[in-house]
């Protein structure tokens, strides 16, 4: 987990977590290493080896990633948005930039990787168990051209679409992903942490909140595609900045579906969102990250909660 080691300061952390966040919002700028070390005051020396001992990963190796994410959720979701655009958003200096660097790392290049998703969009197969769970299920009989009466089912997926008020928040930022088996127990100390932090200030009647932050989860080369997760608990507008790192959680238009929290119950509704009630809503999805809201500070003290509400960006 990132910012969990003892030999290095808060202020440390909280400085690379500076650059993290600065990083998010100038991903389609060049970002060299000097401009990201004149942030935080250090030399660009010190903000490699810290970097590193923060997060784990190389400061070049964390930005090249976090690009790629980015690519590989527009391939995915955003099937209107041209190459051109998307390198360029992602911060790739040219198309031939993007294809070269996007196929030496997946293995295939953005158009097959494009073609694929686009293929595959409508397909949705899901456990029934899982459907009747998810769904509204109407049943219906279709009369056949033989007089036959053929029951037939239709579905829609329970989605409520609310607007979300703009958080202040405290936050561990953490790198992995759910193929990787140590990644639920580093989200749940971190929010545990995070709690715990939060706890030791009378907020009420403020109500304190966990929220994990998604940054861009594909799920493709999850294996390869360490994807940034931000686990943060939500704080009253006055509480002062120099105690944790803090950030904003965006508000606006969100679609929310409630979720056991099970890796196959999640893959499975977020395929149906994306692939059957998105294209037929009329909405069109924002580049703001995914949100888990989990609920209040004491969501972690048993473990992992038993159900999320993700809440999935919407365009206004």
């Amino acid at each position: 987990m990132i910012g969990n080691d003892g030999d290095q300061s808060l202020n440390q952390q909280t400085a690379i977590f500076h650059v993290m966040h600065y990083i998010d919002g100038n991903i389609h700028n060049k970002l060299s290493l000097n401009e990201l070390a004149s942030i935080v005051s250090y030399s660009p020396y010190h903000l490699h080896r810290l970097f590193k001992s923060v997060t784990g990963v190389n400061l070049n190796a964390y930005i090249a990633n976090y690009r790629l994410q980015k690519v590989t959720r527009y391939l995915q979701w955003h099937p209107h948005l041209s190459l051109t655009a998307i390198a360029e958003q992602c911060g790739f200096s040219s198309l031939n930039d993007l294809s070269r660097k996007y196929k030496a790392f997946c293995g295939q290049t953005a158009t097959q990787v494009r073609e694929f998703y686009s293929q595959n969009r409508k397909i949705c197969i899901m456990d029934r168990n899982i459907s009747e769970r998810y769904f509204n299920v109407n049943y219906y009989n279709e009369i056949q051209g033989d007089g036959r009466s053929l029951l037939k089912e239709n579905r829609s997926l329970k989605v409520t679409v609310k607007m979300l008020p703009q958080y202040r928040s405290a936050y561990i930022p953490l790198l992995g992903s759910h193929a990787q088996s140590s990644f639920q127990n580093q989200l749940r100390h971190a929010f545990q942490r995070l709690a715990a932090a939060a706890s030791r200030r009378n907020t009420f009647p403020f109500q304190r909140l966990l929220i994990g932050k998604v940054h861009y989860e594909t799920d493709m080369s999850e294996s390869v595609l360490n994807w940034r997760y931000d686990a943060c608990v939500t704080l009253p507008q006055d509480w002062p900045a120099d105690d944790l790192p803090m950030t904003e959680i965006p508000g606006g238009s969100y679609a929310v579906l409630r979720i056991d929290n099970d890796p196959i119950h999640k893959k499975s509704v977020l395929d149906a969102f994306y692939q059957e009630w998105l294209p037929d809503s009329g909405h069109q999805l924002s580049d703001l990250p995914c949100l888990e809201v989990f609920g209040s500070c004491a969501a972690f003290q048993n473990g992992i909660p038993a159900y999320v509400d993700y809440c999935i960006p919407l365009l206004d």
